[in-house]
């Protein structure tokens, strides 16, 4: 990922992270199975957090999937230039829901850490788990 040293989430373009439609999707689903636990437990407000994250990462995948068909386009058209911009785009489409649903607040750094990413502000999946 591309953020900066201030927003404390960092990931390795090397797994999951690297493609922004698979990591979108995946975390989506994850955000899904901890919601439905949260509202097993009666945790109202992490519920609701993963909820408003999901509706958040439901957005965004609309956008990275039209910017997908776009770079396909400029492929077909052999038009690189474009078609790294719109790659590009999509990896700040990713960034960008990643910062607003403040994903590594939702996650433990044991949850992170299997996506390829780690935090500063996450909590250990041992304390959590407690």
């Amino acid at each position: 990922m591309h953020f900066s040293d201030g927003d404390g989430l960092k990931q390795s373009e090397e797994k999951l992270g690297s493609e922004p439609l698979t990591s979108v999707r995946t975390i989506k689903n994850i955000l899904k199975e901890k919601m439905v636990k949260a509202n097993v437990n009666d945790k109202i407000i992490e519920a609701t957090a993963c909820r408003r994250g999901i509706d958040r990462l439901d957005e965004y995948d609309e956008r990275i999937v039209e910017l997908k068909k776009k770079m396909s386009k400029a492929l077909q058209y052999n038009d690189n230039e474009y078609a790294e911009r719109y790659r590009l785009a999509m990896i700040d489409c990713r960034d960008t829901v990643f910062r607003a649903i403040h994903l590594d607040l939702l996650l433990n750094s044991e949850e992170l850490r299997s996506l390829g990413a780690e935090s500063k502000w996450s909590e250990s999946g041992e304390k959590k788990k407690k």
